[in-house]
């Protein structure tokens, strides 16, 4: 009775969720995108921006022709970098405080998933004056359109550019809180394939394998649609194609420019059907152990799709075909193309285990895992606590290649 009125849930709100596709930002790409940027600021006519970006970026002088064009064209704006990794709830009370102190208008992302995301949940709180910051990520509640946001992703991953989505950290409960609203959604979004040169290879494999996990999910999750299901397979597609070269020659801007649309790409369809267990469960995990996102989702997915079973088989398949792999059976198919995200992980150095897991905290984090995943996400299946200690477990040990 709960599983089907889970999955009532999700198809009565299913089509609602589909208003997203008409509700992208308008993009601006290539080589040098982020100076082209300054023609669409001028004329907006406001009189101050804030710009939120990390310190790597300022200590390395990356932006330092686009501060330049700001300041020849009379554009005035702040800098802020005091960010962590993952941002928490105080980093987004101080990027709230010194965007209302400095009388700005408007605000810029400079960053990977972590900044984009401090950026939509700080213009949120902004909009709900009388609501503390962590009441607004707690409950998730945004009932105001937000100041004028420009993301500027600088990793091919977290698509969050694209999504009506923000995740933010609760040092004190160790578990990532997740915004989710049309009005998160930027209005620009910036694909500067230059920014992202300077990533580190390993970075690159991470954020690469978190876009692919977020088109896999995806696709596999009930209720898509035909646009949808049409974005999450590019996405993928590109991935396979691209991440590896990219890996191995990041100086490339081709291959850069090919993952920011795929990341993007993969950002469209979770805006639009949501992703599934594998966040849910990394989540608490990236939440408890500070472990690299991406990182997590790599090790997860595999685990997660061969726990789905016969549930997806019809459309890893369907995947498998897109990505070239070949099989003489359905099943073959499917447990070649798993095998290749794990040779992926392989090629990534990526570990095939999270052994920081405590015994102590499975509980807890399955409980967390259930808690988000049901009904947010219309997986293929539909687990229950106890389901979720097991797979927590295995990813706990591991996986064999």
């Amino acid at each position: 009775m709960i599983h089907f009125l889970l999955r009532f849930r999700q198809a009565l709100f299913s089509p609602i969720q589909k208003i997203q596709l008409y509700m992208q930002p308008k993009i601006i790409k290539g080589e040098h995108a982020l100076l082209d940027l300054v023609d669409v600021l001028k004329e907006k006519h406001l009189t101050h921006y804030m710009i939120l970006t990390t310190p790597g970026f300022i200590k390395r002088g990356t932006l330092q022709s686009f501060f330049d064009a700001l300041n020849q064209n009379d554009i005035q704006y702040s800098i802020f970098h005091d960010l962590k990794p993952d941002p928490e709830i105080c980093d987004v009370e101080k990027l709230k405080e010194m965007f209302i102190k400095e009388g700005c208008q408007a605000l810029i992302a400079i960053g990977g998933g972590s900044v984009i995301d401090c950026s939509k949940a700080a213009l949120a709180c902004i909009q709900m004056k009388n609501i503390d910051v962590k009441t607004v990520l707690h409950t998730g509640r945004v009932s105001k359109p937000l100041p004028l946001l420009i993301a500027v992703p600088t990793t091919a991953g977290t698509g969050s550019e694209v999504t009506a989505g923000a995740v933010i950290t609760d040092p004190i409960k160790k578990r990532k809180y997740a915004l989710s609203h049309l009005f998160l959604i930027p209005k620009y979004a910036v694909l500067d394939a230059s920014l992202l040169t300077s990533l580190p290879s390993k970075m690159t494999a991470y954020t690469g394998m978190d876009a692919l996990t977020h088109a896999i999910e995806a696709y596999i999750n009930c209720f898509n649609n035909r646009k949808t299901n049409e974005y999450a397979l590019c996405a993928i597609k590109s991935i396979f194609q691209y991440l590896v070269p990219s890996f191995e020659d990041g100086l490339n801007k081709h291959y850069r420019l090919e993952l920011l649309e795929a990341s993007y790409n993969a950002g469209v369809a979770i805006s639009n059907n949501y992703v599934g267990y594998v966040h849910a469960i990394a989540h608490g995990i990236g939440g408890m152990y500070h472990l690299q996102h991406g990182m997590i989702n790599a090790i997860i997915l595999p685990i997660v799709l061969e726990e789905y079973g016969d549930a997806i088989t019809k459309k890893l398949v369907n995947i498998a075909d897109i990505v070239g792999i070949n099989g003489c059976t359905d099943k073959e198919k499917v447990e070649r193309f798993i095998k290749k995200l794990k040779e992926l992980n392989r090629i990534f150095s990526i570990p095939t285990s999270i052994p920081e897991i405590k015994d102590e905290d499975i509980h807890y984090l399955a409980i967390g895992a259930e808690k988000e995943g049901n009904p947010s996400y219309p997986t293929p299946v539909t687990w229950d606590v106890e389901q979720f200690e097991k797979v927590i477990r295995k990813i706990k040990h591991g996986y064999t290649i």
